[in-house]
């Protein structure tokens, strides 16, 4: 098994018969030990659902269950995270966006992968959910035996688009009768890469790649940008070309086009960053956006522009601290009614939540992504397909935001976040249970 394949552990095993599971519980089989630094699939090449994926259907309930009484709700909350305090914050809000429960909701704590529900807002509000990024092939005419591979940032350029782009370049390039060629490529979109703050020095490149604008197949390699020209300029050869260079080189102003591939669109790159919590989409989707708004190419720059379109939709970031796009920063800080404030600016915006809660989208309960193997199991499977959330996991972050629908058919947001303790199938089980118990279906 690649580091790019799934190590998300399901839950399985018995359940205790408490409530909820006490916080020593062993990990279950599939936990790997010692824990890594975020247990999520983020690094697996987008795979698992289908373009035409259906809605997916609420089941029905084992059992006949009352209506909800939201003040029974509330009261149920409080005393099913009793277990998890003093680590854990978190909202609960009712369909009509009113507060509903919280517990230490402006305290603030490490939010783990919940940072790319920001990330997929600070994307979607920049670019629009159409947007494509474009990877050129150009040629300076003053040096037609130079060609540029110039890089948008597009986190999903693949080998098979490459091959593509070099087959067309050929074919331009022996038109001219050129035989001979010079490869440049171009990353400088984005500025030499560095490490955000609150990110180990081990994360790079097995958790997430140097961030620049060029990038083949997810490939966590040092340098993204030469490994993509490196496989460019090897199917150049393999189209007859003779490659006499490959090196780094700015594309100069008026160069021609000769050839262009396209990413999907935005909101498919957005849907499978969310699904699967992919780190380097999420990299990519921050530092292209602050690069678009004409924010500093810094760290602080790009997360500055996050923050000002939080601030936009009404999200209170005065307790916040942002530090990257995917939430591997350990210096990341959020609050639970930031985070449920965002929530509420999504369901406010048709264009952002047709995108983020589509079925391909945030993990869907039992079925998709990072929960697909989480409520299988009394007492949360009645919830499945009921919660769509982001899920969270760094060793000492266990987090679960987005949506619940209830067995009353109103749908309600939740953030769930258990901070300064041990994650695994324990913790998770912990906070699914609390999403459960805001479908009153348990």
């Amino acid at each position: 098994m690649t580091r790019r394949s799934a190590i998300c552990a399901g839950i399985s095993a018995t359940l205790l018969a408490t409530l909820l599971m006490a916080p020593g519980a062993a990990a279950r089989r599939g936990d790997p030990a010692p824990a890594p630094p975020d247990l999520e699939r983020h690094r697996e090449l987008v795979t698992g659902v289908p373009a035409d994926a259906p809605p997916q259907e609420i089941p029905a309930l084992r059992q006949s269950v009352p209506a909800l009484d939201e003040a029974r709700l509330a009261a149920r909350l409080t005393s099913r995270s009793d277990v998890a305090a003093p680590y854990l914050v978190g909202a609960a809000t009712r369909a009509d966006g009113k507060a509903l429960w919280s517990a230490r909701s402006i305290t603030p704590v490490r939010p783990a992968s919940l940072m790319k529900v920001v990330t997929a807002h600070t994307a979607l509000k920049t670019f629009g959910p159409r947007h494509r990024y474009l990877t050129k092939v150009r040629r300076d005419s003053s040096s037609p035996a130079r060609v540029y591979l110039q890089g948008s940032g597009d986190p999903t350029l693949s080998s098979a688009r490459i091959r593509a782009l070099a087959s067309a370049t050929a074919t331009a390039q022996k038109a001219e009768g050129a035989t001979r060629v010079q490869v440049r490529y171009d990353d400088y979109l984005l500025p030499l890469p560095t490490n955000a703050t609150g990110w180990q020095i081990d994360d790079v490149p097995t958790w997430v790649a140097p961030v620049r604008a060029l990038v083949r197949d997810s490939r966590n390699v040092r340098n993204t940008s030469a490994d993509a020209a490196t496989y460019f300029a090897s199917r150049l050869r393999a189209h007859g070309l003779t490659v006499v260079d490959t090196k780094r080189g700015r594309t100069p102003s008026g160069a021609s086009t000769l050839a262009t591939t396209s990413s999907p669109q935005l909101m498919v790159i957005v849907q499978d960053m969310l699904r699967v919590s992919q780190n380097d989409y999420a990299e990519a989707l921050l530092w292209t956006s602050g690069v678009k708004a004409g924010a500093p190419r810094t760290w602080a720059g790009v997360t500055g522009h996050s923050r000002r379109l939080l601030a936009r939709g009404g999200v209170d970031v005065s307790r916040l601290d942002l530090y990257d796009g995917s939430g591997l920063s350990r210096s990341d800080r959020v609050t639970a009614q930031a985070m449920r404030q965002l929530l509420g600016a999504i369901d406010r915006d048709p264009a952002l939540t047709s995108v983020i809660y589509d079925s391909k989208g945030m993990p869907i309960a039992g079925r998709t992504g990072t929960l697909e193997d989480r409520y299988r199991t009394d007492p949360t499977d009645c919830a499945a397909v009921r919660v769509r959330a982001k899920t969270g996991s760094l060793s000492s972050t266990t987090a679960l935001a987005g949506r619940a629908t209830g067995t009353d058919g109103k749908t309600r947001s939740f953030v769930f976040i258990i901070d300064g303790r041990t994650g695994g199938a324990a913790t998770r089980e912990q906070v699914d249970r609390l999403a459960t118990t805001v479908t009153g279906c348990w």
